[in-house]
């Protein structure tokens, strides 16, 4: 292969708002590696041969850090899905505006941590939002 080739193969952003999405999409990954770990490592072998317990999941949840955590892997997580769906359409589908498509993914992603953050509350106050 000669280096003309190896600008086919590797996509490179075009615009200066592309490498910004390209360079968070890349951030996004490490966050949600790094947390993952942070996961597996606080969870899983600080009590090891434990069975996890929902009571100890919602107990962790009196910790501001992990209801943190929590909200920041769902907008990380959440953003990296969504931009890459936005640029597997962009890539095989002809699309007329992706200004729109971008908004319209955002409003879902809006739309989702919304969701999350609603049913992560009830955990957090330990008390449903709404009672007969």
């Amino acid at each position: 292969m000669n280096g003309k080739d190896l600008n086919r193969v590797v996509p490179r952003p075009t615009s200066r708002q592309g490498m910004l999405g390209w360079l968070l999409q890349r951030l996004s990954a490490t966050i949600i590696f790094a947390i993952g770990v942070t996961h597996i490592v606080v969870i899983h072998y600080t009590t090891p041969g434990e069975p996890i317990t929902f009571a100890e999941s919602i107990q962790r949840l009196e910790n501001p850090l992990f209801v943190v955590l929590w909200l920041l892997l769902l907008g990380v997580a959440l953003y990296h899905v969504l931009y890459g769906v936005r640029n597997i359409i962009v890539d095989f589908v002809t699309v007329a505006n992706k200004r729109t498509l971008t908004q319209a993914l955002f409003g879902i992603g809006i739309v989702i941590f919304g969701a999350g953050v609603f049913f992560l509350v009830p955990l957090v106050i330990g008390k449903p939002l709404f009672s007969n």
